[in-house]
């Protein structure tokens, strides 16, 4: 049973994450534009700095695949953490439905 939960909660996780990366990515492409049109004016560097200070878990100065994995796992133990379940058949479930197999 805590698998299926699991494999559940991956699943809504993974489709949380695609929404999300298609509506940053919209966001992105709007403001670039307005930008090019000369409607706004963004200062990239403060965007650049802000953001790595907002994602950068392990604090190297990066935004790669550790704090992915970061983030990752404080979303698996919020989860597994908090009367869901924190069994092995959660976590294998999870990993599971969010790497989509």
């Amino acid at each position: 049973a805590s698998g299926v939960l699991g494999f559940s909660c991956g699943r809504a996780c993974r489709a949380a994450e695609e929404a999300a990366a298609l509506g940053l990515g919209a966001a992105f492409v709007c403001a670039t534009l307005l930008s090019r049109a000369g409607y706004v004016a963004i200062d990239h560097s403060k965007v650049e700095k802000d953001l790595v200070s907002l994602l950068d878990h392990n604090k190297d100065g990066r935004i790669d695949r550790d704090d992915y994995a970061f983030a990752l796992r404080r979303v698996a133990s919020a989860l597994g953490g908090h009367g869901v379940s924190s069994s092995a058949g959660f976590a294998a479930g999870f990993v599971l439905g969010f790497m989509g197999h």
